[in-house]
């Protein structure tokens, strides 16, 4: 009789064993071949977003070099620190887009300055009708138009292009009308819906920049204007893709509870232009101030794009081997906070299906190991008896793993229509438990920096992979469950066919 026929009889009359066998398989193809697809779906889009967001570095001065930084005191005697150290100028963003890798730059400057708007309210706005209502009480000597003029003070960004800034890359801003600020553009801005549509204002439109004694000089005039007001043409208007909350103290000793958040600091009330207009104004100011003209051209931080985020890391390597970049003036970072915050819910989802994987693997290994070595020992007469007829011991090895091999192909085949048929209503099932359930305002957050709104991606946007099987999963699948199987089937038919057909019989 075949080995083949021997098989397959031993597999038809033992339906118990083979079914309970059969199932296993199918559960241990099952599980590994569906936690496969959610990882090499999740892998996938980890990659892609590593493509998308992680492609850029940060060149900033050397904050933490308190040796570069120095004292200084004001009019009325108040503090302030200096950066004394080296800048990044025009020249050094230039040498650096020529290194290797390096495709563009992102370079911004920012100036307060008072804008014929209404802004969203906060803390000026606060204090002003308060101090309205209660003159007695405003401190420091300060006249009523200070609050007033401060609440329509915000800072512009200048920046060489706009869609480049961070917020609009990490999706926090999103451009709805219009168009973004190009390196060649002069005098031209783009702002918030927000403030656009409590202005009345829309693309075509101009709003007028001052710059106010006040906002440059202590107890200065609020209604000073520092040279020549500004016209600015709105030529884009950006959606703010989250909500906002107010910041709120309630004084200990009255209990009343007032807004702390300033103007300046809300999104919404951000406004961006080309460099050339805020150069524009910074040499207005700087002349005012008698500042040094150099520092108009200079900057705290730029942001490096590269070609292929692969080449990342030797872009930076290249940039600080440059002599222009002196550790103790500048630091060099790889630009990938929203990179980590979009990967972190699809690397758990990787790796809730790597565990799950593992876990089926030892789990078969295991099981499958337990239920040869008890059937092994249960067919001691069928060995003996075909070892005392002359049947070769490697004969009676395949024929084990030829009854192992045609089960575990049925399971396969099983387990490929299953897998196939819950793939993806498994995947959304693992997204639930591993992803958390986040609006699209819980994704970001705002945080007030010397007075300045920095907006951070905590979160990433909606898990909606595709799932699907592939040919290289079956593959993995299949060599897991062959091998687990004619693993088991060596081990624990070893101990018997050691031995003599004579001593098989009879240590039964």
């Amino acid at each position: 009789m075949s080995i083949f026929r021997r098989a397959w009889l031993y597999i038809t009359r033992k339906r118990s064993r083979s079914i309970m066998l059969l199932i296993i398989m199918i559960l241990t193809a099952v599980f590994t071949m569906l936690g496969l697809v959610i990882k090499s779906s999740t892998d996938k889009e980890i990659d892609n977003l590593r493509k998308s967001l992680c492609s850029s570095f940060n060149l900033s001065i050397n904050e933490e070099n308190k040796s570069l930084w120095t004292m200084e005191y004001g009019e009325q005697g108040q503090a302030y620190e200096i950066y004394t150290g080296s800048r990044i100028t025009t020249d050094i963003t230039k040498r650096i887009t020529e290194t290797n890798y390096v495709t563009n730059c992102l370079i911004y400057s920012l100036v307060s300055v008072w804008f014929d708007l209404e802004l969203r309210s906060g803390n000026y706005v606060n204090w002003y009708q308060r101090y309205k209502e209660h003159p007695e009480e405003i401190p420091f000597d300060l006249p009523l138009d200070y609050y007033q003029v401060n609440s329509q003070v915000t800072d512009l960004y200048g920046c060489s292009e706009s869609e480049r800034y961070e917020p609009f890359r990490i999706g926090a801003f999103e451009l709805s009308q219009g168009r973004h600020i190009i390196k060649d553009d002069q005098y031209k801005t783009i702002i918030s819906t927000a403030l656009a549509e409590r202005n009345n204002l829309s693309i075509g439109d101009t709003i007028t920049a001052e710059a106010r004694d006040v906002t440059y000089t202590y107890g200065g005039d609020p209604n000073k204007i520092i040279g020549e007001p500004m016209k600015l043409e709105i030529v884009g208007i950006f959606n703010i893709n989250f909500k906002q909350e107010a910041a709120y103290l309630t004084s200990a000793s009255t209990g009343e509870t007032n807004i702390f958040t300033f103007e300046k600091v809300f999104a919404e009330n951000m406004i961006f232009c080309d460099l050339y207009s805020v150069q524009q104004m910074l040499t207005t100011i700087y002349d005012y101030k008698d500042y040094p003209s150099e520092e108009i051209t200079t900057y705290n931080d730029a942001t490096f794009f590269v070609d292929d985020p692969k080449n990342l890391d030797a872009a930076i390597a290249e940039v600080k081997a440059l002599d222009e970049i002196q550790p103790e003036y500048f630091t060099i970072e790889p630009d990938d906070a929203a990179y980590r915050a979009s990967a972190e819910p699809l690397k758990n989802l990787s790796t809730f299906s790597t565990v799950l994987i593992v876990t089926v693997i030892i789990a078969c290994i295991v099981l499958l190991g337990l239920l040869m070595n008890m059937w092994t020992k249960g067919r001691k007469r069928e060995m003996g008896i075909l070892l005392s007829m002359g049947v070769k011991k490697r004969n009676i090895v395949m024929q084990q793993l030829l009854e192992c091999i045609i089960l575990a192909l049925l399971a396969l085949i099983l387990a490929i229509v299953i897998s196939g048929l819950f793939a993806d209503s498994f995947g959304r099932f693992a997204e639930k438990i591993m992803t958390p359930t986040t609006t699209t305002s819980e994704m970001y957050e705002v945080e007030s920096v010397y007075h300045k709104p920095v907006i951070n991606k905590v979160s990433t946007d909606p898990v909606d992979l595709e799932y699907g099987l592939t040919v290289q999963n079956i593959l993995i699948v299949a060599a897991v469950v062959m091998g687990s199987t004619a693993g088991s089937v060596l081990v624990t038919s070893r101990n018997v066919l050691k031995m003599k057909p004579k001593d098989v019989l009879s240590s039964m």
